[in-house]
């Protein structure tokens, strides 16, 4: 049989996107076994797997095929990206990943070894805790949509989507204070405060902040990471105070109405500052530096400012995935261990980095064999502790 370019790329693109008829999967599957499409499979791998979310295989029939045809072809060839090719083999096990192996690597496909005694799922709910200004504490999750507290003239609202909101006016509230705290193994939980700044608070982070802006500025404090979107007052400055525990504890960011990520966790190496839109100020004692979109500093005990901070990276928490760019192994399992709750500990240290992108919502297991078929590394989960081992 004769392979057509144009036919072969038609039918792969089908394939990934699962909108092949009986038909069409048939000859696809005879074009993969085909020797002389071992360079055209190849290239389409490199050109579009590099650059495409699968939709997901829910179709066992489509997987197992594929996998044998994929595995024969492989196995006898030098394709560049075997990596890429081994995300069609375990796409079944969910939906919408991609990821590719260490930089530099080229790992022979082979199964993923967990020991898994049990799984763990990925958090389905936000639990954050909202704590009033007389010291009452109310689990947010369990709450009903409506009003959840009366603090002076203001309301604490929590909306049919757990968006919890701020609303009424200034006077009459003073400089009552709220907290929302977000465990470890939760979603994350947004808020929107009385001025209308909005603001995503990560798992294993809390915000401190008053129940309405009545001073001269606005000023918020921080454990952990959020995302702002700053309502813009000239007139009242927006100040964020990095708790003092984190590496770069004391710092403070002064804005005026911008788009910016902080990550002042206390297991990482410093604070990092990321702007993506407007400008803010952040200050280290007598240190000051001023962000422009794009910029990112990171802070311990002097401010360092990277030119071309990844954005996409730093905010993808927010938008439900775990993104990393040759990233070190022990930063990935920091965010997986806040997001799912569980230790890690390392039989040995592991150098490698690894390029991954995939949804937040999968199970902690798949995500370890995902980051295991990039070789290197394997793990072992059990109960709430994942042992990392070469």
């Amino acid at each position: 049989m004769a392979s057509d370019k144009k036919q072969f790329d038609h039918l792969l693109e089908g394939f990934l996107r699962q909108s092949l008829t009986g038909e069409e999967l048939t000859e696809f599957f005879e074009l993969l076994r085909l020797s002389e499409n071992e360079a055209r499979l190849a290239e389409t791998l490199d050109n579009d797997l590099q650059n495409m979310q699968l939709a997901g295989l829910g179709k066992q029939e489509q997987l197992a095929e594929a996998h044998s045809a994929l595995i024969e072809k492989i196995n006898g060839s030098r394709l560049k990206w075997l990596a890429a090719a081994s995300v069609i083999l375990v796409a079944g096990l969910t939906a919408g990943m991609l990821f590719f192996s260490p930089a530099g690597k080229k790992q022979p496909l082979q199964a993923a070894s967990s020991l898994v005694v049990h799984d763990i799922a990925a958090p389905d709910a936000s639990r954050a805790i909202l704590t009033l200004s007389n010291g009452q504490q109310m689990f947010v999750d369990s709450a009903g949509s409506g009003e959840l507290a009366k603090q002076g003239q203001t309301s604490v609202i929590k909306m049919m989507d757990g968006h919890i909101v701020y609303k009424g006016a200034g006077a009459g509230s003073g400089m009552q204070y709220n907290t929302l705290s977000v465990p470890r193994g939760s979603r994350i939980a947004r808020l929107s405060l009385e001025d209308g700044t909005r603001v995503w608070v990560n798992a294993g982070s809390s915000l401190k902040y008053p129940v309405a802006f009545t001073g001269k500025e606005r000023s918020v404090e921080i454990t952990g990471e959020a995302y702002f979107e700053v309502s813009r007052s000239a007139d009242q400055p927006f100040m964020v105070h990095i708790n003092t525990t984190s590496p770069g504890g004391g710092s403070m960011v002064q804005v005026l109405g911008t788009h910016f990520n902080i990550n002042a966790y206390g297991d990482e190496e410093d604070v990092k500052v990321t702007l993506l839109e407007g400008s803010v100020r952040v200050h280290k004692q007598a240190a000051t530096s001023l962000l422009q979109p794009g910029e990112q500093a990171q802070v311990s005990n002097r401010i360092k400012v990277v030119n071309d901070a990844d954005a996409e990276e730093t905010v993808a928490w927010r938008n439900g995935r775990f993104s990393y760019n040759n990233a070190g192994l022990e930063k990935i399992m920091r965010q997986i261990s806040r997001w799912y709750g569980v230790e890690v500990v390392y039989d040995e240290k592991i150098a490698d980095e690894y390029t991954i992108n995939v949804p937040d919502t999968i199970p902690l297991s798949q995500l370890l064999k995902f980051i295991e078929l990039s070789g290197g590394v394997h793990f072992m989960l059990d109960g709430k502790r994942v042992i990392v081992k070469k």
